[in-house]
């Protein structure tokens, strides 16, 4: 693989996108999205160049045999069971031409070694037509504790294989929108609040003071063995789970 080629979009250096939290209530949740440039690295298979395509702080698609399409996740806060519905405003966009976006390859134990093995699903890059061009994708849903969060996937690079075009959004905002919820956006976590905002984008309630009064005499701790058996998992009834080797517990 050649060396990283940085393209400039809003920023002559190498920085990652710049994600700022608009607005945050328990109707809906805005950002907006400004992507600063992608790195591109060439790669040759037979004689038809591929560039291989990376947002700084994001990932790429891995379905062997589709583009290699860059990504960026974030975590979003949201109401306990609200019903999520999405939507995005463009509000600038650049075209690439002359790029062909190199397909995820499959990954092939060779010689005890994971070595990648050129795969390309032919009929999808004969589509005359941008591929991911819905900018955003609403994964999963979980809970952080009591918190329910949202997975976010945005995907500002669209691609149109056979004319071999980029369509970037540099600049762009998102809006996931709540119905039937039944919490505010953010629940209190206690002391992992401050965790919360550190990883979640629109997380804002204060941390709880370290101090922490003692406990003392109103639980135990015990050793769980949990081995291949994983069922097991599922009769373990705990406030706090600490997963480790045995040689680190000690009563």
């Amino acid at each position: 693989m050649s060396q990283s080629v940085w393209i400039p979009i809003n920023n002559s250096r190498p920085y990652a996108p710049d994600i700022e939290l608009i607005s945050s209530t328990q109707f809906s949740v805005s950002f907006r999205v400004k992507i600063q440039g992608v790195y591109r690295d060439s790669k040759t298979h037979g004689d038809t160049l591929f560039y291989r395509l990376l947002i700084p702080g994001g990932g790429k698609d891995d379905l062997p045999g589709f583009p290699e399409i860059p990504f960026i996740k974030k975590l979003v806060a949201v109401p306990t069971g609200s019903t999520i519905t999405t939507s995005v405003q463009i509000i600038d966009s650049v075209m690439l031409t002359n790029y062909l976006v190199y397909p995820a390859p499959r990954l092939i134990v060779d010689s005890n070694e994971v070595v990648e093995q050129f795969t390309i699903n032919d009929s999808l890059y004969n589509i005359n037509d941008f591929y991911d061009i819905n900018a955003l994708k609403l994964n999963s849903t979980g809970f952080i504790r009591n918190q329910e969060i949202a997975e976010v996937f945005l995907y500002p690079i669209a691609f149109d294989p056979p004319k071999k075009t980029l369509r970037i959004y540099t600049d762009y905002i998102v809006t996931l929108n709540f119905s039937n919820q039944k919490s505010s956006v953010n629940v209190d976590m206690g002391i992992i609040n401050n965790i919360a905002n550190r990883c979640l984008l629109n997380y804002s309630i204060p941390p709880h003071p370290k101090k922490i009064k003692s406990t003392e005499g109103t639980g135990n701790v015990q050793w769980a063995t949990i081995g291949n058996d994983t069922s097991i998992a599922h009769t373990i009834v705990a406030d706090y789970l600490i997963i480790t080797d045995h040689q680190f517990y000690d009563n």
